[in-house]
C-alpha cells in the first residue's frame, strides 16, 4: 500500500474471500473532509449482498473451518493481523486521515492501537475455556463449555473506523466467531483495506467480510440485524441508532453489545493539580475534534477554582493548532462531514439561546480552510443541567462548563443525564476520589486522568450508553455461549423403582 494518501482508488466487497462488485453495481464516492476532493469510490451494498456475506460466514462457521483451527495456529492468524497493520502503518494513516480528517499523529495512533486490539486478542485465544464445578455430589462432574455464538454482525463507527472494527473483530475471531463487517458509510476505506489482510494472511474462507452501503437507513446494517443465520451483533453510534439495532435484534433474539452516546462529566475539585486537569480536560474533548463518545463534554469546577480554572484553559485552547490533516503539527482537524459541522453550529446557536455564556470560539474556520469542516475550539460557561448543552451528545469541540459548590451537588448534576458512558475526577484526595468513582453512574471512571484506555481494560457504559462491554476479556463473553455439563459416574441410584 501507498504511504500517499490514495485518490479515487476503485474498492469491491470482501465476500467468501474473494472481492465483488456490489449485486446492484452501484458506487458512492467519499471525499477528504479537510478538502472536499474525492478519494475513493465504494460499492453500494443491499440486503443481497449483506445475505452473501452472512451465508459465507455461516457456512464457515457449521463446516468449523475456523472454530476447528488449532489454538496455535489462531494465535498466529491474529497476531499476523497485527503485524499487517504495522508494516503498512504510513499507508494506512495516510488513508485514515484522508477519510476521518485526523491529524496524521492521531490517524497514526488509529493503526497502532488497531494492531494492540490484534496482539492482545491472539494472546488470548490459546485460553477461550471454561470452569468446573465441584463439590455438586460425589459421583457428580461439571464443567462448563465456552462455544462461539455464530455469526457475529459488526456495525461500525466513522470516529475510528480502523480501532473500532479491530476492538470488535479481535474478540470475535478469538471467540471463534466469523464476522461480517459493516463499516461507516463516511469511512468504509480502511475496512476494506483490512479486508487485504485477511486476504494476504490466507484466513479460511468466509471468516471475515466487509459489506459497504451508504445512508439513509443502512440496508446493510438492518439486514445484519434481522437475519437469523446472524448470532450477535456488535454496534457502536448513536443512543438512537443503538436502539433501533436492539430493536430490530429482538424478534430473533441475537446477542446484543451497544456502546452508544456519552455526555460524560469531569469534575474538577477544589484540590485538583490544576495545570493536569487544564491538560486532562483540553485533550478530553478537543482530541479527535470532540468526536469521541467519551470525550469530557462537561466540566463541573468547585466555585473557588472556577475562574482560574477557565482562565487557563481558555487561553491554552486558543493556542492549540488547528490546521490541515497532513501536518504532523497539526492538533485539531476538521469534523467529518458538512452536516456533522452545521450540526455543531446548530448547538453553538442553541447554547446562545439557553442562556450559555459564550467565552471562546462558536464559529466555522474560514481563510484557508474554509474548503474542509473545520470549527473553532468552543467553550460555553455557565451550563446548567436544563439546557440541552448539558443533556445532548454533541460530538465536536464543544465544551460545557458548570460550576458546584460542595461534592454532593458535583455528583448530583454530574448524575443527572441519561448517558452513563465515562465520568472523571480531579482531586488529590483518596476519600473523594473513593467517593466520586463509587457515586457516578459511569461504566468508565479516570482519577486526574482522562481517555487512558488499553486493550486489557473493559469499556462499557451504563443507562442510554448502552449494553455489554467491548475490550478485556469480558468482550469475549459477547461472542459466546455458556453451556453447562454435567456428568454422571457410576450406576445411577433408581428414583422411580
Amino acid at each position: 500500500m501507498s504511504t500517499t494518501t490514495p485518490v479515487s482508488a476503485e474498492y469491491e466487497l470482501f465476500i467468501g474471500g474473494q472481492w465483488q462488485p456490489a449485486a446492484t453495481g452501484e458506487t458512492f464516492e467519499r471525499e477528504n473532509p479537510a478538502t472536499g476532493e474525492p478519494i475513493g469510490r465504494i460499492p453500494r451494498g443491499s440486503e443481497d449482498d449483506a445475505d452473501r456475506a452472512v451465508v459465507a460466514a455461516a457456512d464457515a462457521h457449521q463446516s468449523r473451518a475456523w472454530q476447528d483451527v488449532p489454538g496455535a495456529r489462531k494465535q498466529q492468524l491474529l497476531r499476523g493481523i497485527a503485524d499487517w497493520l504495522r508494516e503498512h502503518v504510513e499507508g494506512l494513516t495516510a488513508l485514515v486521515s484522508a477519510e476521518a480528517g485526523k491529524p496524521v499523529a492521531w490517524a497514526r495512533f488509529d493503526v497502532l492501537f488497531a494492531a494492540d486490539y490484534f496482539d492482545y486478542y491472539s494472546g488470548l485465544v490459546r485460553d477461550v475455556g471454561g470452569r468446573t464445578i465441584p463439590a455438586l455430589r460425589p459421583d457428580l462432574f461439571a464443567y462448563t463449555l465456552k462455544e462461539p455464538a455464530g455469526v457475529a454482525g459488526i456495525i461500525t463507527p466513522w470516529n475510528f473506523p480502523l480501532l473500532i472494527a479491530a476492538q470488535k473483530t479481535a474478540p470475535a475471531l478469538a471467540a471463534g466467531c466469523p464476522v461480517v463487517l459493516k463499516p461507516a458509510p463516511q469511512t468504509p476505506l480502511t475496512a476494506l483495506e483490512l479486508a487485504r489482510a485477511f486476504e494476504e494472511l490466507d484466513f479460511p474462507r468466509g471468516v471475515f467480510n466487509v459489506v459497504t452501503d451508504t445512508g439513509p437507513g443502512s440496508p446493510v446494517g438492518a439486514r445484519l440485524c434481522s437475519h437469523p443465520a446472524v448470532a450477535a451483533v456488535s454496534f457502536t453510534g448513536s443512543t438512537g441508532t443503538g436502539a433501533r439495532v436492539m430493536e430490530a435484534c429482538a424478534p430473533t433474539m441475537k446477542r446484543v453489545a451497544l456502546e452508544c452516546g456519552g455526555k460524560s462529566p469531569m469534575l474538577v475539585h477544589d484540590d485538583a493539580d490544576l495545570e493536569a486537569a487544564v491538560d486532562g480536560a483540553l485533550f478530553g474533548i478537543f482530541f479527535n475534534t470532540g468526536q469521541v463518545c467519551n470525550a469530557s463534554s462537561r466540566v463541573l469546577l468547585h466555585d473557588s477554582i472556577a475562574d482560574e480554572f477557565l482562565s487557563l484553559f481558555v487561553e491554552r485552547a486558543g493556542r492549540l493548532r488547528v490546521g490541515k490533516p497532513t501536518s504532523e503539527d497539526t492538533q485539531i482537524g476538521p469534523l467529518i462531514s458538512r452536516e456533522q459541522m452545521e450540526r455543531v453550529l446548530s448547538y453553538v446557536e442553541l447554547g446562545k439561546a439557553e442562556g450559555a455564556e459564550l467565552v471562546l470560539g462558536g464559529e466555522q474556520i474560514m481563510g484557508d480552510l474554509e474548503s474542509g469542516y473545520f470549527v473553532a475550539p468552543t467553550v460555553f460557561d455557565r451550563v446548567d443541567e436544563s439546557m440541552r448543552l448539558a443533556q445532548d451528545e454533541v460530538f465536536g469541540p464543544v465544551l460545557a462548563v458548570g460550576r458546584y459548590h460542595d461534592l454532593s451537588e458535583a455528583i448530583e448534576r454530574a448524575n443527572a443525564t441519561p448517558f452513563g458512558l465515562a465520568a472523571g475526577v480531579w482531586t488529590r484526595s483518596i476519600d473523594v476520589a473513593d467517593r466520586v468513582t463509587r457515586e457516578l453512574n459511569a461504566g468508565m471512571v479516570w482519577v486526574n486522568e482522562w481517555l487512558a484506555m488499553f486493550p486489557e481494560t473493559p469499556h462499557g457504559g451504563y443507562g442510554m450508553s448502552g449494553v455489554g462491554r467491548e475490550m478485556g476479556p469480558e468482550a469475549l463473553h459477547e461472542f459466546q455461549e455458556n453451556k453447562t455439563v454435567i456428568q454422571k459416574t457410576g450406576r445411577r441410584e433408581l428414583v422411580f423403582a
